[in-house]
């Protein structure tokens, strides 16, 4: 398999995992489509994308491949991978719901920032040991940022205020779920490398993201409801559009794995990684702000930036040295 084993190329897979996902949604907004619809092809070019860089990435260099690790992952690993991967298809769809109805910007200020929030609330309850009152701090600078972006929200909606906020939240505790699973099918005696293991992600998110599109089309958070049928009348760039931000998510994810899995003294701390992981919040959402236009009432945006501000401060403090 093809590893990190420098700092210099753990710090290169941690920028491109910042980059990557702070700007996968533009392909949602770029395709103009429903995102119950989006989501399907999202779900699709995620596993695409994985199972591309298994077979050759996982294959390259010497020693063990990626097929070899997970031949002989433990049962128990490989259902923990595909777990993370039922609960990340929730967390996407909880966000793009958000985003079609109060954009992007909103969207990942709110799941993002609550999952770090839960993140670090989860690190507690496995860690007692640990430094309790740097992670309650972060957990408080987190949850304020995402009082601030739901109220940037609601200032700025008229509809579709209560299900946004919820599933925002939804969404929030799905992504802090999420990374936890990952550390855990890492945790075995024979781990799970980061090729098997973001593959595993995505085949468990494919079916059961299908499964959680008969809710959304049904019960709709705005609009009417709408046939999954209408995915076969989408445009090649629809498809195109939501193929390509699957792909990125997927690949900002393994980017992200393989820098704080890198071989010892070369990788980033597991708090350097879920800094990057939800710390792209702020990025993305400047980039609806001033890219897409988003929140042009003052009220909304002010409370926005300060939003921004929050999870920003919430991330900087959780890199300072215990």
């Amino acid at each position: 398999m093809l590893l990190v084993d420098s700092s210099s190329a753990a710090l290169l897979a941690g920028g491109a995992a910042l980059l990557l996902w702070a700007f996968w949604m533009a392909t949602f907004k770029a395709s103009g489509w429903r995102f119950e619809l989006y989501s399907l092809d999202f779900l699709a070019g995620a596993l695409v994308a994985a199972l591309a860089a298994f077979l050759t990435l996982g294959a390259l260099g010497d020693g063990i491949t990626a097929l070899d690790n997970l031949a002989i992952a433990s049962g128990n690993i490989v259902a923990v991978a595909l777990a993370a991967g039922c609960v990340l298809a929730l967390g996407v769809m909880c966000q793009l719901a958000v985003a079609s109805a109060g954009g992007m910007a909103v969207a990942v200020l709110i799941t993002l920032s609550a999952g770090f929030a839960v993140h670090h609330l989860l690190r507690l309850a496995a860690e007692p040991k640990g430094n309790h009152a740097g992670a309650i701090a972060v957990a408080l600078l987190s949850l304020a940022a995402v009082g601030l972006a739901i109220a940037a929200f609601h200032a700025s909606q008229r509809e579709a205020r209560g299900p946004g906020i919820v599933l925002g939240l939804l969404g929030g505790i799905c992504f802090g779920t999420m990374f936890r699973l990952l550390d855990v099918a890492r945790s075995d005696d024979i781990d799970l490398q980061p090729y098997p293991l973001v593959l595993l992600a995505a085949m468990g998110a494919l079916p059961s993201g299908i499964l959680y599109d008969l809710f959304f089309s049904n019960l709709p958070i705005r609009s009417k409801p709408i046939s999954l049928l209408s995915y076969f009348r989408g445009t090649l760039v629809q498809h195109a559009a939501g193929i390509a931000g699957g792909a990125i998510w997927s690949l900002g994810l393994l980017c992200l794995i393989l820098a704080v899995h890198a071989q010892p003294e070369a990788g980033l701390s597991a708090v350097g990684g879920a800094a990057i992981a939800y710390g792209s919040a702020v990025p993305a959402a400047l980039g609806g702000v001033l890219a897409g236009k988003e929140l042009a009432d003052g009220r909304g945006l002010n409370l926005l930036r300060l939003s921004m501000l929050g999870l920003a401060a919430a991330v900087g403090l959780s890199l300072l040295p215990v």
